[in-house]
């Protein structure tokens, strides 16, 4: 990361003589990220502790703010604080907006000191977002399927209005009244929002199932229709509207267990892939997370995992050629197939039926060679 220097300006003078200065640093690759450093007097910098300060304390001396479309001044921006010496600096939490203005503001005693206005440079050209793909790859999903992945090809706006332009529709042409959990749970990067289904409508005996009746009904054909209100991070409508249509079976509540799955053991001494096969499909991104293989002294064999077979099944590639030893895949119990059913429980739980024997959560196996079966 390369930051260059810019906009900056000697604007006081301290009690002890020293030149108080304000300064803006932009990021070089992206002028959306700045840092803004100020050189205090001996007495504003003995005000404060070494290292990060609350933005509370730091705003007496020192604030970021927007400034609104009229000239008047917005509220002091989120940042992160932290003082060295006599410098004081000042990292916004989030990027500014392009074509904005920005005043960096240098207080002493509840007046200002020094301001530095910097405008973000106009963004560049690029093309709207859209849905890239969505999760649950296949055609064919449970009644009581619990979650899609709706993959963007860029940062998205958030807010809740995007649930109102999601919707299921059935083969009749009629919209399922309300299917959502309206609550948003974004990636870091904002691309990938997690649509639940309300599970509410999902968990038999529960009011809203009663009231409502389920989302999906077994021997249906539906459509998730996401709409061009969609907004991306710069307030663009998605580039089309997008469609996955899927037919429904009869509901799953089965846990996934590992010793039904299927394992091709690879060849020792080569770097073939390890091959699993669920039998069903799992969620594409809790199995990229919760699968891993061990060598004989436990250790997470370091390798690259794929989702295959429209994620009912799973491929590891080891950096390093198996060698004849005994390997293990261990399984998190927390992985879930479709309709949100772990190795450890089933997701639409009777509490008042036995509870099942405990899930066997390894699956040991040896790669293919001379010595094996002797």
């Amino acid at each position: 990361m390369v930051w260059i220097p810019s906009l900056l300006l000697f604007l006081a003078y301290a009690e002890d003589g020293a030149p108080v200065r304000l300064q803006v640093t932009a990021e070089a690759a992206d002028k959306t990220r700045i840092v803004i450093s100020a050189r205090l007097s001996s007495e504003q910098a003995g005000a404060f502790p070494k290292g990060p300060i609350s933005q509370k304390n730091a705003q007496r001396c020192l604030q970021l703010v927007m400034l609104r479309e009229d000239g008047t001044l917005g509220q002091p921006l989120f940042a992160r604080y932290r003082r060295s010496g006599r410098q004081l600096t000042c990292t916004p939490r989030f990027a500014l907006e392009h074509g904005r203005v920005y005043r960096a503001v240098l207080l002493r005693g509840g007046q200002q000191v020094a301001t530095q206005d910097y405008r973000v440079p106009p963004r560049k050209p690029t093309p709207p977002a859209h849905v890239e793909r969505i999760f649950p790859s296949a055609q064919i999903l449970p009644a009581n399927h619990l979650k899609f992945y709706v993959h963007f090809s860029q940062p998205m706006r958030e807010g809740k209005a995007i649930f109102d332009q999601m919707s299921l529709v059935d083969q009749r042409g009629h919209v399922v009244e309300d299917p959502w959990r309206r609550t948003e749970l974004w990636s870091a990067d904002t691309r990938r929002l997690t649509l639940w289904i309300h599970p509410g409508r999902v968990k038999q005996g529960v009011n809203l199932r009663e009231q409502l009746g389920p989302v999906l009904q077994a021997g249906n054909t539906y459509t998730l229709m996401i709409g061009r209100g969609v907004k991306d991070q710069f307030d663009r409508p998605l580039k089309a509207a997008f469609r996955k249509t899927f037919r429904v079976k009869a509901a799953d509540h089965r846990r996934p267990l590992p010793q039904h799955w299927k394992i091709d053991r690879p060849q020792a001494g080569s770097r073939n892939s390890l091959q699993v096969r669920f039998g069903e499909a799992l969620d594409h991104p809790l199995l990229m997370r919760f699968l891993h293989v061990h060598d004989g002294q436990g250790r997470v064999v370091p390798g690259v995992a794929t989702i295959i077979d429209q994620e009912s099944g799973w491929r590891f590639t080891p950096q390093q050629p198996w060698t004849l030893q005994d390997y293990r895949l261990q399984v998190n119990p927390l992985l879930e197939d479709l309709a949100g059913n772990t190795p450890a429980r089933v997701f639409d739980t009777d509490l008042d039926q036995p509870q099942p024997s405990p899930a066997v959560l390894t699956i040991d196996f040896q790669p293919q060679g001379p010595e094996v079966g002797r």
